[in-house]
């Protein structure tokens, strides 16, 4: 099963906490299959957005779900691989 989690236009500092509290409240409802974030609505994203993603990562493979990033820019991408963080997202 698939389960969708559409991230804000803007992971910033000012608002990651409301999309990882949305975030938490997903994983932690008990529910076998992938996870997908989904990035296309993302304009603005700064470490605390690259940290909400590997967070993101790392809580639904600690619950045993596949998580995907979706729609992912080349911004985000660029972001992550300056910040040294890329494998973490990218990895399986």
């Amino acid at each position: 099963m698939t389960h969708r989690f559409i991230a804000s236009p803007k992971l910033t500092f000012a608002t990651a906490n409301a999309d990882a509290k949305r975030l938490q409240a997903m994983l932690s409802k008990p529910q076998p299959g992938v996870i997908e974030i989904d990035l296309s609505k993302v304009t603005q994203c700064d470490s605390a957005g690259l940290a909400l993603l590997i967070e993101a990562k790392r809580g639904a493979m600690a619950r045993g779900l596949q998580c995907e990033f979706i729609d992912m820019s080349s911004d985000i991408r660029h972001l992550a691989e300056f910040c040294g963080v890329e494998a973490l997202l990218m990895s399986v």
